[in-house]
């Protein structure tokens, strides 16, 4: 017989941005608050992507997010759970 207690699972409260300043985009993650990837700058595709694929859960935007090729400036965060 196993004498090991289970651990409790918890979840892992995650963050994620994209910054777009000009024709620049910036990735951010954090992890309980705790910040794991800072300004990593990723591709117009790797940002799209990412909003693209987490469509369907929370989520809050400042400006308008577009991914044209006219530089302007938006953040887009989603808000998930694992």
């Amino acid at each position: 017989m196993d004498s090991t207690l289970a651990q409790p699972v918890t979840a892992t409260a995650v963050e994620i941005d994209i910054v777009r300043h000009e024709a620049f985009y910036f990735y951010n993650r954090r992890e309980n608050g705790r910040g794991v990837v800072i300004a990593q700058r990723i591709s117009p595709e790797r940002a799209q992507g990412i909003v693209e694929a987490n469509d369907d859960v929370e989520q809050y935007a400042t400006g308008n997010v577009t991914f044209s090729p006219e530089p302007c400036q938006w953040t887009w965060t989603a808000k998930l759970a694992l």
